[in-house]
């Protein structure tokens, strides 16, 4: 069984595909010395392989996954990933798709982006109350990124 769904959840996987124009960005942002992380409920070995697939990989200071922390909506993996990187909760902004994510950014006391074109419809992600919502992931510098910087 647990190779059936193993090998369900890859093939599912093979579809999933960047959203236009974050590749770029990343490469931005880690240019720039933002430290970037993923917390993700995927297995941490397959989101490995999404992003050497996608060339990210060197990109990402922290992978976290809820096999080596609780699940989102708790902060634990958010906490991780500044404890991690050693920065203050001010420091770092987290942008997620779910409303999970925004309740888990806000509990770990970090700026929160809602993604509207993502995985949940944008009434239940505006009700998570995040600090800022975004269409384009482009949109991310002017939040994140001091004006003089961009």
């Amino acid at each position: 069984m647990k190779r059936q769904l193993d090998r369900t959840y890859r093939q599912h996987q093979r579809g999933v595909r960047l959203t236009p124009g974050v590749k770029p960005l990343i490469r931005d942002l880690y240019r720039r010395g933002v430290r970037l992380g993923i917390l993700s409920d995927d297995p941490k070995r397959e989101i490995i392989r999404r992003l050497r697939r996608e060339g990210l990989r060197r990109y990402f200071h922290f992978i976290g996954t809820s096999e080596q922390y609780p699940p989102k909506p708790s902060p634990a993996g958010v906490r991780a990933f500044l404890h991690s990187q050693k920065l203050k909760p001010v420091e770092a902004l987290f942008v997620g798709d779910l409303a999970d994510d925004i309740k888990a950014g806000r509990a770990a006391g970090v700026r929160t982006v809602a993604y509207l074109n993502g995985w949940q419809d944008t009434a239940t992600l505006r009700r998570s109350h995040p600090g800022f919502s975004i269409r384009h992931f482009d949109q991310l510098l002017s939040i994140f990124l001091p004006r003089q910087q961009k």
